[in-house]
Parts: structure tokens; sequence; C-alpha cells
């Protein structure tokens, strides 16, 4: 049994639901939880760019000079495990700026026209050509996963700070690097890495930015029909209770669409200088209304 339930304003402490008297089918709970999924597609791009900044915060952390000076400098200090720990807080950094940027991409080839797919490249490209940040880091992650990990060199000084570095004849010895090479062969034989990675938070938002063009039709669409959805019923709550009917509904499991979560990736995708939501929530039902007004020349 699956019927639509309405939730109480909690007033002992307790959560209250009632139960209504319209029943959904299996394939309504599929076609209202594929809404869902689509509604928050966005979400999942928004959590790869948090975590990876989160962990462009912990390598940026490690490597800058107070703490590399602090650790280098105390007697006894294990180099090995130093250098290890900087390779793998830069792997997990290039990985993840790996995953969001392929999955962004991917989502648009699928999900988009032919033209836009090009166009989402053609920008992106220009992010390669322009910053060697980008480049670089996107160049590294195949350098550490086809050949070795490149940070090699850990320089002590008590004059100077102490620096973790790139070894740039290692870096060459790789045929990962592309039009990188050049970037490298002008670079000084101990490569300092934290300038390398300054420019990529920026950097990634601009992609993310630019992504929010291609993702606000299908969550916008999404909301539409769970309004549709809503409508058909004649129900202002879209929460459903699931439970055996032997057994009472006592034993069922009640499903909260996050409608929340789908006003958050709205406003989000409202941000794009080309995309206009106009939505409103009403008793967890989302009205929207897309905009997608290209801009000259595109």
């Amino acid at each position: 049994m699956i019927s639509i339930v309405k939730y109480n304003k909690c007033i002992t402490g307790e959560h209250n639901f009632t139960e209504t008297n319209i029943e959904l089918s299996k394939s309504d709970v599929e076609e209202l939880d594929d809404y869902i999924r689509k509604g928050t597609l966005f979400e999942k791009i928004i959590e790869l760019e948090a975590i990876s900044y989160e962990l462009y915060q912990d390598l940026r952390l490690y490597l800058e000079a107070e703490n590399i000076n602090r650790i280098l400098r105390q007697k006894g200090s294990d180099k090995i495990k130093i250098i290890r720990t900087s390779n793998k807080l830069l792997l997990a950094y290039c990985a993840s700026v790996k995953m969001l940027v392929d999955k962004i991409e991917s989502y648009i080839k699928h999900n988009c026209s032919k033209e836009e797919f090009e166009n989402f490249k053609k920008f992106r490209s220009k992010i390669y050509d322009e910053n060697i940040s980008y480049r670089f880091i996107m160049r590294l992650r195949n350098y550490m996963i086809h050949y070795d990990m490149p940070i090699t060199i850990a320089k002590v000084s008590v004059i100077d700070d102490c620096q973790l570095c790139f070894n740039k004849e290692e870096l060459l010895k790789s045929d990962v690097w592309s039009k990188v090479r050049d970037d490298i062969k002008k670079m000084p034989m101990e490569i300092d890495v934290l300038p390398l990675l300054s420019d990529m938070p920026k950097l990634l938002k601009l992609i993310v930015d630019e992504s929010r063009y291609y993702y606000a039709p299908i969550v916008s669409n999404a909301c539409k029909g769970i309004e549709t959805f809503a409508k058909k019923y004649n129900t202002e709550s879209i929460m459903y209770i699931t439970y055996d009917e032997s057994k009472g509904i006592a034993s069922g499991t009640i499903s909260t669409p996050p409608m929340n979560v789908i006003e958050k990736n709205l406003a989000i995708l409202q941000q794009h200088p080309r995309i206009n939501v106009v939505y409103h929530m009403n008793n967890r039902v989302c009205k929207t209304e897309l905009v997608q007004a290209k801009s000259k020349g595109k």
C-alpha cells in the first residue's frame, strides 16, 4: 500500500503524519522519484565542488611555508613520510578536480544538444589555454596515475623557507604532458608546488558557474513535473508512506521528497546571467518558470 501523507506541525516534540485517501501505484512513485532525482542533479555538482575545495584547503595548509618549516626543521623529521603525505593530498585533489569536470561534461554531452556541448567544450578549452594552473593540474593527474608521484624534493633551510618541490627533469620523462611540456620546460629545475595551485578554486568556480546554464532546464522541468503530479492528485503534499496492509500503517516507511534541496538548486542556478528562474515554495510543492535568454553572439 502506498498513499500520500500530510505532515502536521510538531507541537509535542514528536513528528505527526496523517494518511490521506490518495493512493499511489508503484509507477506513480517511480514517476515522482524520477522528478526528484532530476531536480536534485545539480546538488551533486555543488557537493563535488565543495569536496574539491576542502581538499584544496587541506593541501594548501599542508604545503604552506609555516607548516613545512615546522615539520621539516624538526629533529629527526621523516622526509619520506612528509613527501608521501603531500603526494597523497595532491592525488586526492587532482582526482576531485577531474571527477568534477568530467561529471559536468558527461551530463552536458548526454542531456543537451550537440551545439551546446560544443559551446561548453570551447568554454573549457579557453580556460585550459589561458591558465597554466588548470592545464598543469589536469595533466598532473594523468602523470600520477600513469607514471609516478610528482613531489620528490624536500628542501630544508634554516634561513629561507623550506619547500616541497617537483623535479623538472623527472616530470619531463613522462609523455603525458602534451602542450604543458613547453610550460614545464620554462620552469626552474626545482618547481615549487603551491604557486601552481593558487588559481584553481576560482577556475573551477568559473566552470561550475557556466554549467548552471545547462542544468537549469532539467531541474526546472522536474519541478514542473512535481507540480503537475500534485495537481493530478489534488494534493499540496507529495510525501508518501509505503506499508504492508496486513501489518498496518505503523509498519510503514515515510518518504519525504527533498524540496528544500531543489529550492536551493534553483536559487544557485538563477545566479547565472542567462537564466531567470521564477519560483516559490507552497506547502513543499515548487512552482517554476524558466527563462533562458541567450546572450548576443551565443
